[in-house]
Protein backbone atom coordinates (compact mmCIF):
# COMPACT_ATOMS: atom_id res chain seq x y z
CA UNK A 1 0.00 0.00 0.00
CA UNK A 2 1.22 3.71 -0.86
CA UNK A 3 0.31 6.80 0.33
CA UNK A 4 1.38 10.26 -0.61
CA UNK A 5 0.92 13.62 1.26
CA UNK A 6 -1.97 15.70 0.74
CA UNK A 7 -1.80 19.30 0.59
CA UNK A 8 -3.05 19.75 3.68
CA UNK A 9 -0.11 17.94 4.99
CA UNK A 10 -1.52 14.71 6.06
CA UNK A 11 -1.43 11.27 5.32
CA UNK A 12 -3.59 10.05 2.50
CA UNK A 13 -4.17 6.42 2.01
CA UNK A 14 -5.03 5.23 -1.63
CA UNK A 15 -6.79 2.45 -0.25
CA UNK A 16 -8.67 2.57 3.09
CA UNK A 17 -11.49 0.95 3.35
CA UNK A 18 -13.72 1.74 6.07
CA UNK A 19 -15.44 -0.86 8.80
CA UNK A 20 -17.55 -0.15 11.92
CA UNK A 21 -17.10 -1.90 15.28
CA UNK A 22 -19.21 -1.46 18.44
CA UNK A 23 -18.76 -1.40 22.45
CA UNK A 24 -21.39 0.66 22.00
CA UNK A 25 -18.23 1.66 19.49
CA UNK A 26 -16.75 1.93 16.05
CA UNK A 27 -13.53 1.08 14.59
CA UNK A 28 -11.62 2.36 11.87
CA UNK A 29 -8.14 1.38 10.82
CA UNK A 30 -5.78 1.63 8.45
CA UNK A 31 -6.12 -0.75 5.55
CA UNK A 32 -10.27 -1.05 6.00
CA UNK A 33 -11.40 1.57 7.94
CA UNK A 34 -13.18 -0.17 10.69
CA UNK A 35 -15.80 1.55 13.07
CA UNK A 36 -16.28 -0.12 16.33
CA UNK A 37 -18.88 0.84 18.74
CA UNK A 38 -18.76 0.06 22.47
CA UNK A 39 -21.77 -1.92 23.88
CA UNK A 40 -23.90 -0.37 27.10
CA UNK A 41 -23.50 -2.04 30.31
CA UNK A 42 -27.49 -1.16 30.64
CA UNK A 43 -29.47 -4.26 29.85
CA UNK A 44 -32.30 -2.38 28.32
CA UNK A 45 -34.51 -5.50 29.30
CA UNK A 46 -38.10 -5.41 27.30
CA UNK A 47 -40.65 -7.71 28.63
CA UNK A 48 -43.81 -8.41 26.39
CA UNK A 49 -46.41 -11.89 26.72
CA UNK A 50 -45.77 -14.10 23.66
CA UNK A 51 -48.37 -16.29 24.32
CA UNK A 52 -51.52 -16.70 27.00
CA UNK A 53 -51.85 -20.68 27.93
CA UNK A 54 -55.32 -21.59 29.46
CA UNK A 55 -56.25 -24.61 31.29
CA UNK A 56 -53.16 -25.14 32.91
CA UNK A 57 -51.73 -24.59 36.29
CA UNK A 58 -47.95 -23.95 34.98
CA UNK A 59 -45.61 -23.64 32.29
CA UNK A 60 -42.75 -25.56 32.65
CA UNK A 61 -39.76 -26.36 30.15
CA UNK A 62 -39.70 -24.33 26.55
CA UNK A 63 -38.03 -25.79 23.55
CA UNK A 64 -37.72 -24.39 19.94
CA UNK A 65 -37.97 -26.49 16.58
CA UNK A 66 -36.53 -25.39 13.72
CA UNK A 67 -39.20 -23.40 11.60
CA UNK A 68 -39.49 -21.64 15.28
CA UNK A 69 -42.83 -23.23 16.93
CA UNK A 70 -42.38 -23.45 20.73
CA UNK A 71 -43.12 -26.73 22.38
CA UNK A 72 -43.62 -26.23 26.24
CA UNK A 73 -44.43 -28.86 28.90
CA UNK A 74 -47.18 -28.32 31.40
CA UNK A 75 -48.96 -28.68 34.43
CA UNK A 76 -52.48 -29.69 34.47
CA UNK A 77 -55.45 -27.59 36.46
CA UNK A 78 -56.55 -31.00 37.58
CA UNK A 79 -53.45 -31.87 39.47
CA UNK A 80 -49.57 -31.87 39.09
CA UNK A 81 -49.51 -35.92 38.01
CA UNK A 82 -52.64 -34.95 35.78
CA UNK A 83 -52.56 -36.14 32.24
CA UNK A 84 -52.82 -32.85 29.60
CA UNK A 85 -51.37 -32.39 26.60
CA UNK A 86 -48.38 -30.56 25.61
CA UNK A 87 -48.76 -27.43 23.84
CA UNK A 88 -47.20 -26.23 20.38
CA UNK A 89 -47.30 -21.77 20.35
CA UNK A 90 -46.62 -21.16 17.04
CA UNK A 91 -43.50 -18.41 15.88
CA UNK A 92 -45.19 -15.05 16.70
CA UNK A 93 -47.06 -16.32 19.91
CA UNK A 94 -50.12 -18.04 17.79
CA UNK A 95 -51.59 -19.80 17.30
CA UNK A 96 -51.67 -21.71 20.39
CA UNK A 97 -52.96 -25.61 20.74
CA UNK A 98 -52.37 -28.88 22.36
CA UNK A 99 -49.96 -31.04 20.57
CA UNK A 100 -49.90 -35.06 20.36
CA UNK A 101 -52.76 -37.55 19.71
CA UNK A 102 -53.37 -37.84 23.54
CA UNK A 103 -52.78 -36.06 26.81
CA UNK A 104 -49.87 -37.85 28.85
CA UNK A 105 -48.68 -37.67 32.53
CA UNK A 106 -47.26 -34.79 34.33
CA UNK A 107 -45.46 -33.88 30.65
CA UNK A 108 -43.01 -31.35 32.46
CA UNK A 109 -40.10 -32.04 30.41
CA UNK A 110 -39.56 -30.99 26.75
CA UNK A 111 -36.76 -31.06 23.99
CA UNK A 112 -36.90 -31.46 20.06
CA UNK A 113 -34.76 -33.88 18.51
CA UNK A 114 -33.76 -31.77 15.35
CA UNK A 115 -31.73 -34.64 13.86
CA UNK A 116 -33.61 -37.50 14.85
CA UNK A 117 -30.74 -38.88 15.62
CA UNK A 118 -32.54 -39.91 19.20
CA UNK A 119 -35.37 -40.51 18.67
CA UNK A 120 -35.93 -41.83 14.51
CA UNK A 121 -37.62 -38.75 13.04
CA UNK A 122 -36.34 -35.46 12.65
CA UNK A 123 -38.03 -32.84 14.40
CA UNK A 124 -40.29 -35.15 16.38
CA UNK A 125 -40.33 -33.69 20.36
CA UNK A 126 -39.14 -35.93 23.42
CA UNK A 127 -41.39 -35.67 26.32
CA UNK A 128 -40.86 -36.74 30.05
CA UNK A 129 -43.34 -37.07 32.54
CA UNK A 130 -44.37 -39.56 35.20
CA UNK A 131 -46.52 -42.96 35.28
CA UNK A 132 -47.34 -44.05 31.84
CA UNK A 133 -45.36 -41.02 29.88
CA UNK A 134 -41.98 -42.06 30.91
CA UNK A 135 -40.16 -40.61 27.83
CA UNK A 136 -42.07 -40.30 24.62
CA UNK A 137 -41.80 -39.26 21.66
CA UNK A 138 -44.48 -37.03 19.51
CA UNK A 139 -43.79 -37.72 15.52
CA UNK A 140 -44.24 -34.23 13.85
CA UNK A 141 -47.71 -36.44 12.82
CA UNK A 142 -48.59 -36.30 16.23
CA UNK A 143 -48.73 -40.04 17.14
CA UNK A 144 -47.33 -40.82 20.19
CA UNK A 145 -44.61 -43.58 21.37
CA UNK A 146 -43.06 -44.72 24.64
CA UNK A 147 -39.52 -45.12 23.95
CA UNK A 148 -38.34 -45.65 27.76
CA UNK A 149 -41.03 -47.00 30.48
CA UNK A 150 -38.81 -46.44 33.60
CA UNK A 151 -37.42 -43.07 33.70
CA UNK A 152 -38.52 -41.98 36.86
CA UNK A 153 -39.94 -38.46 36.92
CA UNK A 154 -38.38 -36.21 34.25
CA UNK A 155 -38.20 -32.88 34.98
CA UNK A 156 -35.89 -31.48 32.29
CA UNK A 157 -34.07 -32.75 29.36
CA UNK A 158 -31.54 -31.45 27.16
CA UNK A 159 -29.46 -32.94 24.19
CA UNK A 160 -25.69 -32.74 23.79
CA UNK A 161 -23.59 -32.79 20.65
CA UNK A 162 -23.56 -36.06 20.64
CA UNK A 163 -27.17 -36.80 20.95
CA UNK A 164 -27.05 -37.96 24.56
CA UNK A 165 -30.08 -37.41 26.70
CA UNK A 166 -29.39 -36.06 29.69
CA UNK A 167 -32.53 -36.16 32.43
CA UNK A 168 -32.58 -34.04 35.56
CA UNK A 169 -34.47 -35.65 37.85
CA UNK A 170 -36.11 -33.46 41.13
CA UNK A 171 -34.78 -36.03 43.23
CA UNK A 172 -30.65 -34.61 42.68
CA UNK A 173 -29.71 -36.40 39.88
CA UNK A 174 -28.37 -35.94 36.34
CA UNK A 175 -29.53 -39.56 34.14
CA UNK A 176 -27.90 -40.23 30.54
CA UNK A 177 -29.41 -42.31 27.76
CA UNK A 178 -28.79 -42.70 24.17
CA UNK A 179 -31.89 -44.69 23.53
CA UNK A 180 -32.11 -47.14 26.36
CA UNK A 181 -32.83 -47.18 30.05
CA UNK A 182 -30.99 -44.03 31.71
CA UNK A 183 -28.13 -44.45 33.76
CA UNK A 184 -26.90 -42.17 36.24
CA UNK A 185 -24.18 -39.37 35.70
CA UNK A 186 -24.31 -37.12 38.41
CA UNK A 187 -24.97 -37.44 41.85
CA UNK A 188 -26.26 -33.86 42.73
CA UNK A 189 -25.70 -32.92 46.90
CA UNK A 190 -29.92 -31.96 46.56
CA UNK A 191 -32.55 -31.08 44.50
CA UNK A 192 -32.34 -29.85 41.54
CA UNK A 193 -34.81 -28.31 38.81
CA UNK A 194 -32.48 -26.20 36.43
CA UNK A 195 -29.99 -27.61 33.80
CA UNK A 196 -28.05 -26.22 30.78
CA UNK A 197 -25.70 -27.65 28.46
CA UNK A 198 -23.17 -25.44 27.08
CA UNK A 199 -21.77 -26.56 23.26
CA UNK A 200 -18.15 -27.80 24.49
CA UNK A 201 -20.95 -30.37 26.22
CA UNK A 202 -20.76 -28.88 29.86
CA UNK A 203 -23.20 -29.33 32.36
CA UNK A 204 -24.70 -26.84 34.46
CA UNK A 205 -26.99 -27.34 37.02
CA UNK A 206 -29.61 -24.85 39.39
CA UNK A 207 -30.06 -26.40 42.79
CA UNK A 208 -32.43 -25.74 45.59
CA UNK A 209 -29.61 -24.59 48.02
CA UNK A 210 -28.76 -21.63 45.75
CA UNK A 211 -25.98 -22.85 44.17
CA UNK A 212 -25.14 -23.44 40.55
CA UNK A 213 -22.51 -26.31 40.07
CA UNK A 214 -20.56 -27.11 36.39
CA UNK A 215 -20.00 -30.23 35.54
CA UNK A 216 -17.97 -31.52 32.62
CA UNK A 217 -19.34 -34.01 30.24
CA UNK A 218 -18.58 -37.23 31.87
CA UNK A 219 -19.95 -35.84 35.07
CA UNK A 220 -16.78 -34.52 36.88
CA UNK A 221 -17.43 -31.94 39.32
CA UNK A 222 -15.84 -28.75 37.73
CA UNK A 223 -16.86 -26.10 39.70
CA UNK A 224 -18.92 -27.18 43.23
CA UNK A 225 -19.21 -23.26 43.33
CA UNK A 226 -19.77 -21.46 40.06
CA UNK A 227 -22.28 -19.01 41.39
CA UNK A 228 -24.09 -18.71 44.76
CA UNK A 229 -26.64 -17.04 46.06
CA UNK A 230 -30.05 -17.76 44.12
CA UNK A 231 -33.30 -17.05 46.08
CA UNK A 232 -34.44 -20.62 47.51
CA UNK A 233 -37.91 -19.27 47.98
CA UNK A 234 -38.58 -20.60 44.51
CA UNK A 235 -35.68 -22.57 43.31
CA UNK A 236 -37.40 -23.99 40.54
CA UNK A 237 -36.15 -21.52 37.54
CA UNK A 238 -34.34 -23.11 34.87
CA UNK A 239 -30.84 -22.00 32.69
CA UNK A 240 -30.20 -20.51 29.32
CA UNK A 241 -26.87 -19.51 27.71
CA UNK A 242 -26.99 -16.71 25.66
CA UNK A 243 -27.10 -16.76 21.23
CA UNK A 244 -23.30 -16.85 21.60
CA UNK A 245 -22.26 -19.35 24.16
CA UNK A 246 -20.80 -16.50 26.34
CA UNK A 247 -22.68 -16.03 29.09
CA UNK A 248 -25.10 -18.27 31.57
CA UNK A 249 -28.74 -16.60 32.45
CA UNK A 250 -31.44 -17.35 34.94
CA UNK A 251 -33.87 -15.59 37.39
CA UNK A 252 -33.88 -15.47 41.59
CA UNK A 253 -36.03 -14.04 43.49
CA UNK A 254 -37.57 -11.56 40.52
CA UNK A 255 -34.30 -10.23 38.52
CA UNK A 256 -32.76 -11.86 35.63
CA UNK A 257 -28.79 -12.57 36.36
CA UNK A 258 -26.12 -12.56 33.81
CA UNK A 259 -23.14 -15.69 34.94
CA UNK A 260 -20.03 -15.60 33.27
CA UNK A 261 -19.75 -19.70 33.44
CA UNK A 262 -15.98 -19.78 33.62
CA UNK A 263 -15.53 -17.11 36.10
CA UNK A 264 -19.03 -17.40 38.27
CA UNK A 265 -19.24 -13.36 38.18
CA UNK A 266 -22.93 -11.99 38.03
CA UNK A 267 -25.01 -8.93 36.98
CA UNK A 268 -27.87 -8.70 38.16
CA UNK A 269 -30.42 -7.03 35.09
CA UNK A 270 -33.40 -6.47 37.01
CA UNK A 271 -37.08 -7.24 35.56
CA UNK A 272 -40.21 -8.12 37.44
CA UNK A 273 -40.64 -11.94 36.81
CA UNK A 274 -42.82 -14.43 38.85
CA UNK A 275 -42.99 -18.02 38.87
CA UNK A 276 -39.96 -19.07 36.38
CA UNK A 277 -39.69 -23.07 35.81
CA UNK A 278 -37.71 -22.48 32.31
CA UNK A 279 -35.85 -20.12 29.92
CA UNK A 280 -35.07 -20.47 26.63
CA UNK A 281 -33.11 -18.13 23.79
CA UNK A 282 -35.35 -18.39 20.53
CA UNK A 283 -34.39 -18.02 16.79
CA UNK A 284 -34.68 -14.22 17.34
CA UNK A 285 -31.80 -13.85 19.83
CA UNK A 286 -34.72 -12.96 22.32
CA UNK A 287 -35.21 -14.87 25.93
CA UNK A 288 -38.11 -16.66 26.47
CA UNK A 289 -39.61 -17.41 29.90
CA UNK A 290 -42.22 -19.60 30.62
CA UNK A 291 -44.43 -18.45 33.58
CA UNK A 292 -47.64 -19.66 35.18
CA UNK A 293 -50.02 -18.88 32.32
CA UNK A 294 -47.93 -18.14 29.28
CA UNK A 295 -44.60 -17.50 28.20
CA UNK A 296 -43.03 -14.28 28.28
CA UNK A 297 -40.70 -12.83 25.65
CA UNK A 298 -37.41 -10.14 26.80
CA UNK A 299 -35.51 -8.68 24.45
CA UNK A 300 -32.22 -6.41 25.58
CA UNK A 301 -29.05 -5.11 23.48
CA UNK A 302 -26.82 -7.64 25.24
CA UNK A 303 -28.64 -10.50 23.08
CA UNK A 304 -27.96 -8.39 20.31
CA UNK A 305 -25.34 -10.43 17.39
CA UNK A 306 -25.59 -8.31 14.74
CA UNK A 307 -26.98 -4.22 14.64
CA UNK A 308 -28.18 -2.20 11.34
CA UNK A 309 -27.58 1.57 10.95
CA UNK A 310 -30.02 3.07 8.91
CA UNK A 311 -28.55 5.48 6.43
CA UNK A 312 -30.74 8.04 5.00
CA UNK A 313 -30.13 8.67 1.46
CA UNK A 314 -28.44 5.20 1.14
CA UNK A 315 -28.61 4.00 -2.86
CA UNK A 316 -31.74 1.47 -3.34
CA UNK A 317 -30.07 -1.82 -3.64
CA UNK A 318 -26.71 -0.73 -1.93
CA UNK A 319 -25.32 -2.71 0.37
CA UNK A 320 -26.55 -1.69 4.03
CA UNK A 321 -24.19 -0.72 7.08
CA UNK A 322 -24.68 -3.77 9.65
CA UNK A 323 -22.42 -4.51 12.81
CA UNK A 324 -21.38 -7.98 13.95
CA UNK A 325 -20.68 -8.16 17.97
CA UNK A 326 -17.34 -9.41 18.38
CA UNK A 327 -17.42 -10.81 22.31
CA UNK A 328 -15.30 -10.25 24.86
CA UNK A 329 -12.04 -12.66 25.16
CA UNK A 330 -8.10 -12.85 24.90
CA UNK A 331 -5.75 -13.67 22.11
CA UNK A 332 -1.85 -13.60 21.79
CA UNK A 333 -0.73 -10.42 20.06
CA UNK A 334 2.71 -9.97 18.37
CA UNK A 335 5.40 -12.47 17.15
CA UNK A 336 7.86 -14.93 18.53
CA UNK A 337 10.48 -13.61 16.63
CA UNK A 338 11.28 -17.09 15.17
CA UNK A 339 8.36 -17.84 12.94
CA UNK A 340 7.34 -16.97 9.66
CA UNK A 341 4.72 -14.40 10.82
CA UNK A 342 7.20 -12.49 10.98
CA UNK A 343 10.39 -11.19 12.55
CA UNK A 344 9.95 -7.54 13.07
CA UNK A 345 11.00 -6.10 15.95
CA UNK A 346 8.01 -4.19 16.04
CA UNK A 347 6.28 -6.94 16.83
CA UNK A 348 7.88 -8.09 20.23
CA UNK A 349 7.18 -9.67 22.55
CA UNK A 350 4.79 -12.25 21.93
CA UNK A 351 1.93 -11.09 24.81
CA UNK A 352 -1.55 -11.74 25.41
CA UNK A 353 -4.22 -9.36 25.31
CA UNK A 354 -7.36 -9.60 27.10
CA UNK A 355 -10.53 -7.46 25.37
CA UNK A 356 -12.43 -6.58 28.45
CA UNK A 357 -16.01 -6.25 27.01
CA UNK A 358 -18.13 -6.99 23.77
CA UNK A 359 -18.35 -4.68 20.84
CA UNK A 360 -19.83 -4.26 17.62
CA UNK A 361 -17.39 -4.44 14.06
CA UNK A 362 -18.54 -3.41 10.71
CA UNK A 363 -19.33 -6.52 9.02
CA UNK A 364 -17.80 -5.15 5.84
CA UNK A 365 -15.38 -2.44 4.47
CA UNK A 366 -17.11 1.03 4.69
CA UNK A 367 -18.44 1.04 1.48
CA UNK A 368 -18.92 3.73 -1.11
CA UNK A 369 -22.48 4.39 -1.28
CA UNK A 370 -22.63 4.51 2.76
CA UNK A 371 -19.74 6.89 2.33
CA UNK A 372 -21.94 9.07 -0.08
CA UNK A 373 -25.17 8.76 1.97
CA UNK A 374 -23.04 10.11 4.87
CA UNK A 375 -20.65 12.64 3.28
CA UNK A 376 -22.72 13.52 0.14
CA UNK A 377 -19.55 12.23 -2.11
CA UNK A 378 -17.53 9.93 -3.19
CA UNK A 379 -13.73 9.79 -3.67
CA UNK A 380 -13.19 6.74 -4.90
CA UNK A 381 -12.20 6.40 -8.48
CA UNK A 382 -9.48 4.62 -10.60
CA UNK A 383 -9.36 1.35 -8.33
CA UNK A 384 -12.87 -0.10 -9.19
CA UNK A 385 -15.98 2.18 -8.29
CA UNK A 386 -19.56 1.05 -7.49
CA UNK A 387 -21.62 0.80 -4.52
CA UNK A 388 -21.00 -2.03 -2.99
CA UNK A 389 -17.20 -1.41 -3.30
CA UNK A 390 -15.17 -0.09 -0.37
CA UNK A 391 -14.28 3.73 -0.13
CA UNK A 392 -10.48 4.76 -0.95
CA UNK A 393 -8.28 7.99 -1.11
CA UNK A 394 -9.92 9.41 2.13
CA UNK A 395 -7.72 11.10 5.05
CA UNK A 396 -7.59 10.22 8.73
CA UNK A 397 -9.23 13.97 9.13
CA UNK A 398 -11.90 12.61 6.27
CA UNK A 399 -12.55 9.52 8.56
CA UNK A 400 -12.75 11.51 11.67
CA UNK A 401 -15.46 13.73 9.63
CA UNK A 402 -17.45 10.66 8.50
CA UNK A 403 -17.63 9.43 12.11
CA UNK A 404 -18.39 12.83 13.26
CA UNK A 405 -21.51 13.05 10.89
CA UNK A 406 -22.39 9.10 11.55
CA UNK A 407 -22.71 9.95 15.43
CA UNK A 408 -24.99 12.80 14.91
CA UNK A 409 -27.33 10.24 13.71
CA UNK A 410 -27.76 8.84 16.98
CA UNK A 411 -27.75 5.55 16.48
CA UNK A 412 -24.63 4.80 18.62
CA UNK A 413 -21.44 6.01 19.50
CA UNK A 414 -18.67 5.29 16.58
CA UNK A 415 -15.16 5.33 16.37
CA UNK A 416 -11.62 3.83 14.73
CA UNK A 417 -10.67 0.30 16.29
CA UNK A 418 -7.51 -0.08 18.10
CA UNK A 419 -4.89 -2.85 16.41
CA UNK A 420 -5.67 -4.73 19.34
CA UNK A 421 -9.47 -5.03 18.70
CA UNK A 422 -8.91 -4.77 14.88
CA UNK A 423 -6.28 -8.26 15.48
CA UNK A 424 -9.04 -9.81 17.66
CA UNK A 425 -11.73 -9.72 15.66
CA UNK A 426 -9.82 -11.01 12.54
CA UNK A 427 -9.10 -13.91 14.61
CA UNK A 428 -12.95 -15.30 14.72
CA UNK A 429 -15.22 -16.77 16.91
CA UNK A 430 -14.46 -16.45 20.79
CA UNK A 431 -14.74 -20.70 21.01
CA UNK A 432 -12.09 -20.76 17.71
CA UNK A 433 -8.83 -21.78 19.56
CA UNK A 434 -6.93 -20.15 16.91
CA UNK A 435 -6.92 -16.51 18.84
CA UNK A 436 -4.23 -18.33 20.66
CA UNK A 437 -2.47 -19.18 17.89
CA UNK A 438 0.09 -17.02 15.38
CA UNK A 439 -2.05 -16.89 12.84
CA UNK A 440 -6.30 -17.01 12.14
CA UNK A 441 -6.03 -20.17 10.51
CA UNK A 442 -3.54 -22.02 13.00
CA UNK A 443 -0.18 -22.54 14.07
CA UNK A 444 1.43 -23.59 11.18
CA UNK A 445 2.08 -21.54 7.90
CA UNK A 446 2.10 -24.23 5.85
CA UNK A 447 0.82 -24.51 1.78
CA UNK A 448 -1.40 -26.64 2.95
CA UNK A 449 -2.81 -24.12 6.16
CA UNK A 450 -2.18 -21.55 3.31
CA UNK A 451 -4.78 -23.10 0.62
CA UNK A 452 -7.60 -23.88 2.64
CA UNK A 453 -7.68 -20.33 4.27
CA UNK A 454 -10.89 -18.85 4.05
CA UNK A 455 -11.15 -14.76 3.97
CA UNK A 456 -12.16 -13.10 7.41
CA UNK A 457 -16.39 -12.68 6.94
CA UNK A 458 -15.35 -8.87 7.77
CA UNK A 459 -14.08 -9.40 4.18
CA UNK A 460 -16.22 -9.36 0.94
CA UNK A 461 -15.26 -9.94 -2.73
CA UNK A 462 -14.25 -6.30 -3.32
CA UNK A 463 -10.58 -6.06 -0.77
Amino acid sequence: MSSTPSSRGSWVVQKLTLFLCSVTTFTVCCLPILISLPLSSSAGLSMQTYAGISGVAGVNQLSFDSSGALFAGVDSAGGPTAAIKIVRIGWGGSPVAGYGANPLDDPDAVVVDRTGVFSGTAGSVLVGGQGSTGISVILPNETITQLISSAGNPEVFALDSNNRLLILQPTGQVQVSTGSTPTSLINLPTTSFGMEVDSADNIYVRSDDGIIRKYSSDGTLLNGSLATGMDTTYSACGLAMDPSGTDLYTISGKDLLKIDPVLGTMDNLGGNFGRSPDLVFGPDNALYVSCATGVLRVTSDLWQTTLSIDLPGLAPGARPLRMVRIPAGSFWMGTTGTSRDGNSGYELPRHQVNIGYDFYMGETEVTQAQWHAIMGSNPASGYGVGNDHPVYYVSWDDCQAFIAALNELGQGTFRLPSEAEWEYACRGSASNPNRYAPFSFGDDLSVTALSSCQFSTLFDQYM
